[in-house]
C-alpha cells in the first residue's frame, strides 16, 4: 500500500501526490505497514488527513453560500477602489499630516495591488464558480500548521486597510472553512 504525503515534509510544497518534492527533490518515502492491524490504523489516520465533505446538517451553508460567492467574487474590485483613495490619502498625508502617514499608505497600496494581482484574481474566480474545496485547501504551510491562503491574506489587507478586508475577505474565509462543504484542519499532521 502506498500514500503520498500531501506537503512536502522539508519545505511544505504542495505535493498533489507526487512522489518527489518539486520544489527541494526531497523523495517521498513509501509506509509499508508489518500487519494487517497496522494498515488498518495507518489507513484510517491518512483518510482522516484528506478534505472530506462535511455531513449533517447544511441548510445554514446553503443559504450563506450565495453571499459568500458574491462577496468573494467582487471583493477584489472594491479593494482595487479602496487602494485608490488610499493613494488619495497618501498624498494629502504626506502635505497635511506628515511622511510616516504617507508612507503607510504607499505601503497599504503596494502590498494590496501586490495581493490583488497574484491572488485576487483566482479567489473572484473560484468563488464564482463555488469551488470551496479549493479554497479551503489552496493553504500556506508554515511548519505543521496549515492556514488558507485567502484567509492568510485577507488578514495582512485587513491590517492595511483599516480593516476593511476583515469583511470583504477574512469573514467570508472563516465562514467557508468552518461552514462550508468541506472540512479544515490546521494541522499537517
Amino acid at each position: 500500500m502506498s500514500y503520498f504525503e500531501k506537503f512536502c515534509p522539508e519545505c511544505g510544497q504542495r505535493l498533489e501526490g507526487a512522489k518527489i518534492c518539486p520544489k527541494c527533490g526531497f523523495e517521498i518515502p513509501e509506509e509499508t505497514p508489518t500487519t494487517a492491524e497496522e494498515a488498518s490504523i495507518s489507513v484510517t489516520k491518512k483518510t482522516t488527513k484528506k478534505s472530506t465533505p462535511r455531513s449533517g446538517d447544511d441548510s445554514t451553508w446553503k443559504s450563506l453560500e450565495d453571499i459568500i460567492a458574491f462577496v468573494g467574487r467582487f471583493s477584489w474590485i472594491i479593494l482595487a477602489i479602496i487602494a485608490f483613495f488610499l493613494i488619495l490619502g497618501a498624498i494629502i498625508s504626506f502635505i497635511g499630516s506628515g511622511i510616516v502617514l504617507g508612507i503607510w499608505n504607499l505601503l497599504s497600496v503596494a502590498i494590496m495591488a501586490y495581493l490583488i494581482w497574484t491572488y485576487g484574481k483566482v479567489y473572484s474566480q473560484k468563488s464564482k464558480e463555488k469551488d470551496w474545496s479549493f479554497l479551503v485547501n489552496d493553504v500556506l504551510v508554515i511548519g505543521s500548521i496549515q492556514i488558507p491562503k485567502m484567509l492568510a491574506y485577507g488578514i495582512v489587507i485587513c491590517i492595511f486597510t483599516y480593516g476593511t478586508g476583515i469583511i470583504l475577505i477574512v469573514l467570508p474565509a472563516l465562514l467557508t472553512m468552518f461552514m462550508g462543504p468541506e472540512e479544515f484542519s490546521f494541522s499537517t499532521k
